[in-house]
């Protein structure tokens, strides 16, 4: 039954009543066939009609109630927890946006960290390029100049029974690395050497053959000038090339230490470096793991706001449907109430007023007196035929209870009964 529809029983009363009144018509208004009597049957069957109805109806009714109670407690549970999740994952949005913040102004950190390391590592590589190569330069001059002394000692050692021309070759030699070895000696070896070296071919001769000079004059002269002996000049040089020799040592440990330094400093930094690049590797790849979770996260916060609106939006419309049909369920089964209560009273007025029996008394006892208005409505019936007499006890019931439907039923029969 379709609950909206209240008027379905009055026009089925209607339409019967107009039926019985056209057949009393046709038929006079003899006692055996009284048209009352077919109203008040007539109406007894419609309330019958009217409570299976309204049963039908209330079963109809009560599932969708059922339904407006599931359906209500189904979109607030989804409501409640969509509400939830939306409250998650804005902490999820809140973290992960702190987290990526702090994560990219590590990896800058990181970044500029790699840097300083890597400009250290070429600084320290240069320098230590740099003084590599002044080791190379030194250890070059430091060898030819411990050459060149040796061959100043074997000049000089050889001059003793050598010709003239093996002393000019030793002085040579000595005025070659005069130069390198000028900074190691003592100024008396430097007055030496120069006395060596400046000293006449003769007298030089003469004092490492250990012979006369030929001008004993200018020897002497020569030998109180620079006051030198030739075995003092090979054994000055022989300590000088010693000297040269340590100081080379020193200078070849020197750099072997700084060398050393270099590598452990270098491995370090490379240490540092690759530790720092392994620490920005993992920073960019927690990186993009925050960015896709808090991408992840306002993409699902989006679609569950979308979700709430909708489930709040259907929420309401579910609560007015419901309230609708409520408020709609009750003022037809006030109408409808309202009805049978009208046509009970109907039917009694009609069989107290006619005297047609409605039902089989248990213990049949004489009929009580009339009311007053009773009386009024059978002294103007035995001036009315039977038709007209139906007409004026619904118009007096339905005035009596306040009803729409019996007025409407009482108008639409009038208007079927001949003038």
């Amino acid at each position: 039954m379709d609950i909206a529809k209240p008027n379905k029983t009055t026009m089925q009363l209607s339409t019967l009543l107009i039926a019985v009144l056209a057949a009393s018509v046709a038929s006079g208004a003899a006692a055996a066939d009284h048209p009352i009597a077919k109203v008040v049957k007539l109406l007894q069957d419609l309330q019958t009609q009217v409570k299976s109805e309204g049963q039908a109806e209330e079963v109809s009714y009560t599932k969708f109630t059922y339904w407006c109670q599931t359906s209500t407690t189904e979109l607030n549970g989804a409501i409640t927890e969509e509400k939830e999740t939306i409250d998650t994952l804005e902490s999820t949005i809140e973290g992960k946006t702190k987290e990526v913040a702090l994560t990219k102004d590590a990896i800058g950190k990181l970044e500029e960290e790699i840097k300083d390391l890597q400009a250290s590592d070429l600084s320290a590589t240069d320098d230590d390029k740099a003084r590599n190569k002044l080791y190379l330069e030194a250890e070059a001059d430091f060898k030819s100049t411990v050459k060149a002394i040796g061959e100043c000692i074997t000049a000089l050692e050889g001059a003793k029974t050598a010709t003239s021309s093996s002393l000019l070759l030793a002085q040579n030699r000595v005025r070659e690395v005069f130069g390198f070895v000028a900074a190691f000696a003592t100024e008396g070896e430097q007055k030496t050497l120069m006395g060596f070296m400046e000293a006449p071919a003769s007298a030089a001769i003469a004092m490492v053959q250990n012979k006369s000079a030929p001008n004993t004059g200018d020897l002497k002269k020569h030998t109180k000038k620079y006051s030198f002996k030739s075995n003092s000049v090979t054994e000055l040089l022989k300590n000088l090339k010693l000297k040269f020799e340590d100081e080379l040592l020193a200078a070849t440990k020197a750099e072997t230490n700084a060398a050393n330094a270099f590598a452990l400093s270098k491995n370090a930094r490379d240490a540092t470096t690759k530790a720092t690049e392994a620490s920005k590797t993992q920073k960019t790849t927690d990186l993009a793991d925050a960015e896709g979770t808090l991408s992840t996260a306002q993409g699902d916060l989006k679609d569950e706001a979308a979700d709430l609106k909708a489930d709040k939006g259907a929420l309401d419309a579910t609560k007015d449907n419901c309230n609708t049909k409520k408020a709609e369920w009750e003022e037809r089964s006030s109408i409808r109430k309202n009805e049978l209560a009208a046509m009970k009273a109907a039917v009694e007025i009609l069989a107290k007023v006619s005297g047609v029996r409605t039902g089989a008394p248990s213990n049949p006892v004489p009929p009580s007196a009339p009311v007053t208005m009773m009386q009024t409505l059978q002294a103007s019936m035995l001036q009315t035929d039977p038709q007209k007499r139906a007409v004026q006890l619904l118009r007096a019931t339905a005035k009596t209870y306040k009803s729409r439907a019996l007025e409407r039923l009482a108008m639409q029969i009038d208007s079927h009964v001949p003038k």
